[in-house]
């Protein structure tokens, strides 16, 4: 995946980012507990927003593992 496909616009290049290497098996279990925590956030809508982005991120990049792997 190239770093330009992963930025939303608006994002800021003049600001760090971090770069991490994970296995599909960490990336699964990180996007579980993004899911579980989404569903037990009901008293701040922007972190829950926040949440179900992220969860929808990780899911996407789990399907673009899987299609890459199988090829």
């Amino acid at each position: 995946m190239e770093d330009n496909t992963l930025f939303e616009d608006g994002f800021d290049e003049n600001q760090p980012y971090i770069s991490l290497d994970l296995d599909i098996s960490d990336v699964r279990v990180i996007r579980e507990c993004i899911s579980q925590c989404a569903e037990l956030c009901h008293h701040d809508p922007n972190k829950k927003e926040n949440l179900k982005y992220l969860d929808d991120f990780l899911s996407r990049v789990i399907l673009e593992y899987h299609f890459r792997v199988d090829e």
